[in-house]
């Protein structure tokens, strides 16, 4: 990792999994602010703008898939991967996922090694000379 710690904001509504996944990536050397949901996920990249950030898709208003296409749409946040997390694994949610923009999806639950594991691949892809 660079001299810098990655900054991974955490858009997650359920207040359990959102403490869970910061606490064991906080423990893994990342700092990880967290929003419970895509309105204040969107202001927090804006303001914050961290490494990557973690989306929940279900989330209250605005959902995760429309909070990518915000994003991506966005000059100021457009550069920042997104990794989606989500329990909708069947289906089209993979697809709909990187169509939206997301650099990545990972079903829940998810265990946290995968999780840190993902972060550092889609990091090191995103800079590879500052990971």
């Amino acid at each position: 990792m660079s001299s810098e710690t990655p900054l991974v904001l955490l858009v997650e509504d359920f207040d359990d999994a959102r403490e869970m996944y910061a606490e064991y990536l906080e423990f893994n050397g990342l700092r990880v602010p967290g929003a419970a949901d895509a309105v204040r996920g969107l202001q927090m990249a804006d303001d914050l703008q961290p490494s990557i950030i973690l989306m929940d898709a279900a989330l209250p208003g605005l959902s995760g898939w429309d909070a990518i296409k915000e994003l991506k749409a966005n000059p100021r946040t457009s550069h920042i991967p997104v990794l989606m997390m989500t329990g909708h694994v069947l289906g089209d949610a993979k697809e709909r996922a990187f169509a939206a923009g997301a650099a990545g999806f990972i079903p829940k639950p998810c265990l946290p090694d995968e999780l840190t594991r993902q972060i550092v691949a889609t990091l090191r892809k995103a800079l590879p000379s500052d990971v």
